[in-house]
């Protein structure tokens, strides 16, 4: 991660610090939209660039990274359960049950328009 800051405020690693500031160290705005892209590609997960204006410390960047990684995760291991269900529904089955959502969706916004009014 450092190398990476290092790279983008041209300063060697050794003189950045993990609770050093990014802007302080010389970033702007776009160094902080690279600098986001950078480490969401790196590292595999969304990285917000507004982050980078209020988590602007590496420490905060790693810990923000590790929350990523356990979000998907998390999201890996849903989309896995989902899968699962939807293998051993049949169409006829899954037919009902997107109605029967659609249905209570509908119901849902109907009756929130009607407490909107």
């Amino acid at each position: 991660m450092l190398r990476i800051w290092a790279g983008l405020l041209d300063l060697p690693a050794e003189e950045i610090g993990v609770h050093d500031n990014f802007f302080e160290l010389g970033g702007d705005s776009l160094l902080a939209g690279r600098m986001a892209h950078i480490l969401g590609e790196r590292f595999r997960v969304r990285v917000p660039v507004r982050e980078v204006f209020t988590e602007a410390t590496p420490a905060r960047f790693a810990a923000l990274i590790a929350e990523g990684r356990q979000k998907q995760l998390g999201a890996d291991e849903e989309s896995r359960r989902i899968q699962s269900f939807l293998d051993e529904v049949d169409d006829t089955q899954l037919d009902r049950l997107l109605h029967a959502y659609a249905s209570v969706t509908r119901e849902s916004l109907d009756h929130s328009q009607e407490e909107e009014k």
